[in-house]
């Protein structure tokens, strides 16, 4: 797992918000040749942990580009309606994986693919650990009885990579570094949801040792149809019915 001085890492990403979707540029510093790496187009790529006192403070906006162009993509109605979700995702990273979380703790991991041509790179991936309480069947606990029997579960939240670095192990990559976050926090397994519809997902999570547990009733978010300006805040999503699968691997850790 690979650590950056908080210093360096801040700016490495101050450099890139100011940047266009999936190719967020920055004074990325050099990986070291000793460093394990993959190819991605013949660039490396490096997964780093964001400090939250980085990000508390400046905000994600780099990540909430690349976030939003690959889990919405296509279904975006126009550039108001991009805007308004990218500002929102950003407020939404920034409280939950900076030291405003409501999550007993979380981190933020991003994969960097350096530019072969300068010293700039492009944030690529993302992936958020939050440590939750969920029921065994990966539930948050609702009447007092579920709040005594559930545990504290390190959680995969908000895994995305940009459409052109897929299928080139960017998000084997990123779950792996989650695991090794959560086995420093003292955790022996690690959770996580994906829509059962999601069959690439799925394959790739199972592919990783994940196997599921239950099938979890909830909402995901949607772009608003039509949207053409910006609304009220809240409103560029809707939500919509759904079923995830709470899958689950264990990591060998301290704690059972």
């Amino acid at each position: 797992k690979a650590h950056l001085h908080p210093l360096a890492m801040e700016a490495v990403l101050v450099a890139a918000l100011a940047h266009a979707p999936c190719a967020q540029r920055g004074p990325w510093p050099a990986t070291p040749p000793s460093r394990a790496r993959m190819s991605v187009d013949v660039q490396p790529v490096e997964v780093r942990l964001v400090p939250d006192g980085y990000i508390a403070r400046n905000g994600l906006r780099a990540v909430a580009d690349m976030f939003v162009d690959a889990w919405f993509g296509e279904e975006l109605s126009s550039d108001a309606q991009r805007e308004q979700i990218v500002d929102e995702i950003n407020m939404d990273m920034t409280r939950r994986y900076s030291h405003m979380r409501t999550a007993d703790m979380s981190a933020l991991l991003v994969a960097v693919r350096d530019d072969a041509d300068s010293s700039g790179g492009e944030v690529i991936g993302c992936a958020g650990l939050e440590l939750l309480s969920l029921t065994a069947d990966g539930r948050s606990p609702r009447s007092w009885g579920e709040k005594l029997r559930a545990s504290l579960r390190p959680h995969i939240s908000n895994l995305a990579v940009c459409p052109s670095a897929r299928r080139q192990g960017v998000g084997a990559r990123l779950v792996r570094a989650c695991e090794a976050e959560a086995l420093a926090w003292g955790f022996a397994e690690q959770t996580l949801q994906v829509d059962e519809d999601n069959g690439p997902a799925m394959a790739l999570y199972e592919s990783l040792g994940y196997t599921v547990v239950s099938f979890v009733d909830t909402d995901k978010p949607v772009p608003r149809r039509g949207q053409g300006r910006r609304l009220p805040p809240g409103q560029a999503l809707v939500w919509q019915r759904t079923t995830n699968a709470f899958l689950a691997r264990s990591l060998g850790g301290k704690r059972a």
